[in-house]
C-alpha cells in the first residue's frame, strides 16, 4: 500500500543521511554529533518517567524542548531561522499528536526529577550542559550552556508541550 511505500522512502532517506554523517565524521567528533538532536532532552524524559515514554517519542519531545530552548536563549532569531524552527516544530507536532496514550501529565508532574536526570547526561562537562539545539539561523549546532541558575530557569521555561496538549500546530 502507499503508506508502506512512503514509510520505506522515509527509512531509506534516514539510512542514507546517517551513512553520510558516519562517512563525514567516523569518530563522532563534529558533524555526527548533530544526530544527537533531541537525545539529551529525550534521555532525561525517558529516565524521569521510568522508561514509560519510549525512546523515539522521548527524543521527539526532546527535539521540541530543544527548539523551545533555542527560542528562549537567542535574543534575535532571523526570520529564516524562525521559519526553520517553526517548520520543524510543526512536523514534530504532527508526528507526536498521533502517538496513542502519550501521557504528558506524567512528564510535567516529574519536572524536578526530569531536570535532575538532564543534569546527569554523560555529554555534559563540569561547567557546561552540552546540547544540540537550533541556532539563530535555525540550523543545528552543538551549544555549551553554562551550569548556572539562569540556564536551569531557561531549561524549565522551555519545557512546554502545549502544542501537543492542545493538538495545535506552531504558527
Amino acid at each position: 500500500n502507499s503508506q508502506n511505500i512512503k514509510m520505506l522512502d522515509v527509512i531509506s532517506l534516514t539510512l542514507k543521511t546517517k551513512k553520510w554523517f558516519i562517512e563525514q565524521d567516523e569518530f563522532d567528533k563534529k558533524e555526527r554529533q548533530l544526530l544527537n538532536f533531541g537525545h539529551t532532552f529525550g534521555h532525561a524524559i525517558e529516565a524521569a518517567t521510568h522508561y514509560k515514554i519510549p525512546h523515539g517519542i522521548a527524543v521527539g519531545l526532546g527535539m521540541i524542548w530543544a527548539c523551545n530552548l533555542s527560542k528562549n536563549i537567542y535574543s534575535h532569531i532571523s526570520s529564516n531561522g524562525q521559519a526553520r524552527i517553526n517548520n520543524l516544530m510543526r512536523y514534530l507536532t504532527l508526528l507526536l499528536i498521533e502517538c496513542p496514550d502519550l501521557d504528558l501529565a506524567m512528564i510535567y508532574n516529574n519536572l524536578d526529577l526530569l531536570l535532575e536526570k538532564f543534569e546527569l547526561d554523560k555529554k555534559h562537562n563540569a561547567h557546561s550542559y552540552m546540547c544540540i539545539i537550533p541556532n539563530a539561523e535555525g540550523y543545528l549546532e552543538k551549544k555549551a550552556l553554562p551550569k548556572n541558575s539562569q540556564t536551569l530557569f531557561e531549561l524549565k521555561n522551555s519545557f512546554d508541550f502545549d502544542c501537543l496538549i492542545n493538538k495545535t500546530l506552531v504558527i
